[in-house]
């Protein structure tokens, strides 16, 4: 394992970042192997003598799931009228349950949940128990990347206008250490800045 003189993530620590700021996502496959690799679930610096493959840039608000996510708690519309669920849905009557759900019930009991988790956070603000936070990576341009789960969490975040959004940090490239720094001075000094959302209305 890496080491860099104080300056690699702390096991579990989180940081505050602005949800736009992420340009795509972790890999599972591949951040398994990662983690297998190196032991531990997050905290990970990934050295720079190798190309990693393992970060996916994606136009996040045009997703399947992040348009669903707005049409449910924007627009009121019923999850059973979103893409997202017809796919779940689909795999499950075509016998390929995903690991969302391996049932009908199972999934509308998921997404009922989903909804008790928005509201909660449109009340309360995120919860930081290490557990329940999105994870955030780091490519070697210092570029930011979330998951590999954690995607509806996501959307609420971007579609509440939360400025500042608690992540555990996951995997740092060896040459963003410099870029974490930075990230990690700002969430130091706003410690309970994932209860600040953006003013106006919700977009």
């Amino acid at each position: 394992m890496v080491r860099c003189q104080g300056l690699e993530p702390e096991r579990n620590e989180i940081v505050f970042l602005d949800p736009r700021q992420i340009v795509g996502n972790v890999n599972l496959a591949k951040y398994r192997q990662i983690q297998e690799a190196m032991g531990c679930r997050n905290g990970i610096i990934l050295p720079s003598n190798r190309d990693w493959t393992c970060f996916s840039k994606r136009e996040i608000q045009s997703e399947d799931f992040f348009i669903s996510c707005k049409m449910r708690w924007v627009d009121g519309v019923e999850w059973e009228e979103t893409a997202i669920f017809q796919k779940y849905l689909n795999r499950i009557r075509q016998g390929a349950p995903a690991k969302e759900a391996k049932t009908e019930e199972a999934l509308r009991k998921r997404y009922r949940r989903l909804d008790r988790i928005y509201e909660s956070v449109r009340k309360n603000g995120f919860d930081t128990s290490t557990e329940n936070l999105v994870l955030v990576s780091l490519d070697q341009g210092g570029d930011l990347y979330w998951g590999p789960d954690g995607r509806h969490r996501l959307a609420m975040g971007i579609l509440l206008n939360v400025e500042a959004m608690p992540f555990c940090v996951s995997l740092v490239h060896q040459d963003a250490l410099d870029h974490f720094q930075s990230i990690r001075l700002m969430s130091r000094a706003h410690p309970h800045s994932h209860l600040s959302f953006r003013r106006g209305s919700v977009s």
